[in-house]
């Protein structure tokens, strides 16, 4: 049997006010989910989304077997009302669990540390383990570092360690061994070289370290952790055309761009190069395992505006003279 209350939890001025614009929906042993005012509106401001069936806790991290007429468990993938303000953040470096939005830009949710854990505040002496929460307002969260154990894959009886190039390393681990991840990677963004089959094409960095293992050597991770490239990763903010090293636009059909403005690409280097069209010399990036056929040959010598994108993860070199190509 079910029973629906009506409950907003809101914070205005340091006082907790309690409104009738959203429902908690509960059966006797279970909270399945905090619903937003207007049923059929897909916007998700002001929920957390779990992923994993939860547990309710005090302020002093305690279980609470009582919560608005439940038992306080939450299932998974629930949609759960949170108390607070997300507030701007340089990077995700910053705070243990963030988000970006859909122009990369970075927010996080105030949470307080019990125990030694995060909790997000849920109203009415409610919080959530952050750790148990996969978005924030529909946004995907990520965290700065996560501890996880290593574990044995295919034939292996050991851990191999890679270095920053994705080349394996005499290092290994020991399986079952405790270690503490706070960046993941492609191999392509380790090295333009890579093919794929380098140990596995995805890595994770283990804390403190230039040093990495195979993503499928780690228990399950929750979260995502934010990117490690040796290059660039940058979002499209505008259409974007692709160009030779002489400063040629390379066309395409009907001269629609190649790259669409939301897309994204990565980068290795940063030189100057005159747009033939306008004259003008401006920042061009040059684009990783990208290949163009010029006279019949194989060039990998392609750019983009950087004017047309914005970084996402890692740096570019800064253009010098002697990269200038006129």
């Amino acid at each position: 049997m079910q029973k629906t209350i009506k409950v907003l939890v809101r914070l205005t001025a340091g006082i907790l006010f309690i409104t009738s614009a959203a429902t908690l929906t509960a059966s006797t042993n279970q909270v399945y989910a905090v619903e937003s005012a207007d049923t059929n509106s897909k916007t998700k401001e002001g929920l957390l989304t779990l992923n994993h069936k939860t547990r309710i806790y005090n302020n002093k991290g305690q279980k609470r077997y009582s919560y608005l007429g439940s038992n306080g468990l939450l299932k998974n993938g629930a949609e759960v009302k949170y108390v607070g303000t997300v507030k701007a953040i340089a990077s995700p470096e910053d705070k243990r669990y963030s988000f970006p939005d859909d122009d990369w830009n970075w927010f996080y949710l105030p949470y307080k540390i019990i125990k030694g854990e995060e909790y997000y505040n849920i109203g009415h002496g409610g919080y959530i383990k952050a750790v148990n929460v996969q978005k924030i307002n529909g946004n995907w969260i990520y965290t700065n570092q996560v501890v996880t154990t290593t574990k044995a894959w295919l034939s292996s009886t050991n851990v191999p360690v890679y270095d920053s190039n994705g080349s394996k390393t005499s290092k290994t681990l020991k399986i079952g061994q405790k270690v503490t991840l706070d960046r993941q990677a492609n191999i392509f963004d380790l090295t333009e070289k890579g093919d794929g089959y380098n140990g596995g094409t995805n890595f994770y960095r283990i804390k403190g370290t230039n040093e990495f293992i195979n993503c499928y050597q780690v228990e399950k991770i929750k979260h995502t952790l934010p990117t490690y490239t040796n290059y660039a990763d940058v979002l499209f903010i505008n259409d974007g055309y692709l160009y030779n090293a002489k400063g040629e636009k390379v066309a395409e059909k009907n001269n629609k761009p190649r790259y669409s403005k939301g897309s994204s690409i990565t980068v290795t280097s940063q030189i100057n190069i005159t747009d033939k069209s306008t004259g003008k010399s401006e920042p061009f990036y040059r684009l990783a395992n990208k290949y163009i056929d010029l006279d019949h040959r194989k060039n990998n010598e392609c750019y983009i505006k950087a004017s047309d994108t914005k970084i996402m993860w890692g740096r570019v070199n800064e253009a010098t003279k002697q990269e200038d190509r006129q």
